[in-house]
């Protein structure tokens, strides 16, 4: 998926060509409002195909729930800096406290 991107005010003046082109050309559109990436514009068929895979490999989407997760992207980047700047415990430490 390469989306195209555009601005939201383009977005909602072509709005019914784009969901024509997102269906239709399976087309993406990536939506943004001055530098903020906002949204995406993908066709029903995208979607389909995305939800059949989540539905078929759980651990695809546990992974993508976890990668969606404000809290968990949080913890995981603060477990990688500790790991950069070793600071690691070892298991059996941990399993003690």
């Amino acid at each position: 998926m390469n989306p195209q991107t555009i601005g939201a005010y383009q977005a909602r003046q072509n709005f019914g060509e784009l969901l024509e082109q997102s269906f239709y050309q399976g087309k993406s559109f990536l939506v943004k409002r001055g530098n903020k990436k906002m949204a995406y514009l993908v066709g029903q068929p995208f979607l389909v195909a995305l939800f059949d895979l989540l539905d078929k490999d759980k651990g695809l989407a546990d992974t993508l729930a976890v990668m969606t997760n404000p809290l968990a992207k949080e913890i995981i980047e603060k477990g990688k800096k500790e790991i950069e700047s070793s600071q690691t415990y070892p298991l059996k430490k941990l399993l003690e406290d």
